[in-house]
């Protein structure tokens, strides 16, 4: 698990609320979730929950998901996802966030070092799961993606480009995004993701 992940996701939604309730952004409809109330759901949303990776489930005890430019899943909208691509569902994957455009944002479940591990792949929509990854583990996608939502919604996003293709920053950042086989983001190419990656 990334280090410090609670400490940080917790501070950037903190930043990301503060800066969504900017009275110019009034009526944009840009949403921050509270923390999913896990008592409150039925057995067969449970289930779906029990199921889900560490990083996953420690993420929506701080938000049950994000809307903004980009969306980061709650459990509502990873289980309408699953929903619309069973196939996902019976392979393990989970659609952690999507960006609004029909691409999504997946844990892939990967043995590496004996350990199963869920890196998380970028699907292009229109080329049937083909796709390259962002990063090693969704903690670090969740640390990511509010970074490059709190820059878009400041305006800087020009300023901000090198978060999934800059290959030095990371690979200094995140080591293991090279470690799964799949293609990787500053390559400028995609890769089908299949059940052979689990082999």
């Amino acid at each position: 698990m990334h280090k410090d992940f609670k400490e940080t996701a917790r501070n950037l939604l903190a930043e990301l609320k503060r800066e969504v309730a900017r009275p110019e952004l009034d009526g944009f409809g840009r949403t921050v979730e509270p923390p999913l109330d896990v008592d409150a759901l039925s057995d067969e949303q449970k289930r779906v929950y029990e199921a889900l990776p560490a990083s996953v489930q420690n993420w929506l005890a701080l938000c049950d998901g994000v809307e903004v430019d980009e969306r980061l899943h709650g459990l509502g909208a990873i289980l309408e996802t699953l929903e619309i691509f069973d196939e996902w569902k019976e392979k393990g994957w989970t659609p952690i966030g999507d960006d609004c455009c029909g691409n999504y944002y997946v844990c892939i479940p990967c043995e590496l070092n004996g350990e199963t591990r869920f890196p998380v792949v970028f699907l292009d929509g229109e080329c049937d799961d083909e796709g390259y990854i962002v990063a090693s583990d969704p903690a670090i996608f969740y640390v990511e993606q509010l970074k490059e939502t709190l820059f878009a919604l400041a305006e800087e996003d020009d300023e901000w480009d090198s978060w999934p293709f800059d290959k030095e920053t990371r690979l200094a950042e995140d080591p293991e995004i090279t470690a799964f086989g799949f293609a990787l983001p500053w390559d400028g190419t995609t890769k089908e993701i299949g059940d052979d990656e689990d082999e």
